[in-house]
């Protein structure tokens, strides 16, 4: 009985973002290889702590950054930085919040992201104008149908990209020991229609 409780009340703790609904997140994950993370700082609108959906061994290696407040129909800038404390491979995944129905189904909870930029270490920026269908995001992974191209309403130039919780962009990062990490970018909310298709199903990258 106790371990049911246990599992609702888990269940019922990461659908709580339902309320605000929208909201930022990214997840860097550095389990695989054992890379701790330590929280930095986050710009005035972003709230740092650590994967909730980890065990309890798993999660000095992860790092979660949610926005205090969900999305709204115009760009907006967000920063946070992280110092991981071993070198090694580390992923960053841009998604959307975890929200969920009555049943506890997640649902598809889309943000919009743009101008993508990392310091501290070598990574592809993610401003997204040399993406295309064939080679995804030029140094991201995740979902074709998540690009957004040709259009007007991007931050910079005329491409985006759009994702929910179970279809996340991200890119994988070769960090270095004591060496802090600033990830800054744009995000806004979004209904997930595409300009080019309706967006295809979740690439299930966890």
């Amino acid at each position: 009985m106790s371990k049911k409780i246990t599992a609702e009340f888990l269940a019922l703790t990461l659908c709580l973002s339902c309320i605000a609904g929208g909201k930022v997140r990214i997840d860097i994950k550095g389990i695989k290889n054992k890379i701790p993370l330590s929280l930095g700082k986050g710009n005035k609108d972003i709230k740092l702590g650590r994967i909730k959906e980890t065990t309890a061994a798993e999660q000095q290696y992860t790092l979660c950054a949610t926005s205090r407040t969900g999305t709204s129909k115009d760009w907006k800038k967000y920063s946070f930085s992280f110092t991981p404390q071993a070198s090694g491979l580390v992923s960053i995944y841009f998604r959307g919040p975890v929200v969920c129905d009555k049943t506890g189904k997640t649902l598809k909870v889309w943000v919009a992201y743009d101008n993508i930029t990392v310091a501290g270490v070598k990574a592809k920026f993610g401003d997204f104008e040399y993406a295309n269908k064939k080679d995804f995001f030029d140094g991201f992974k995740g979902n074709p149908a998540n690009l957004v191209t040709d259009v007007k309403d991007a931050q910079s130039g005329k491409n985006y990209i759009v994702t929910w919780h179970s279809s996340p962009v991200l890119q994988t990062l070769n960090v270095i020991k004591g060496k802090a990490v600033t990830i800054s970018f744009y995000a806004k909310e979004s209904n997930g229609k595409l300009p080019q298709k309706t967006a295809g199903p979740s690439n299930n990258i966890d």
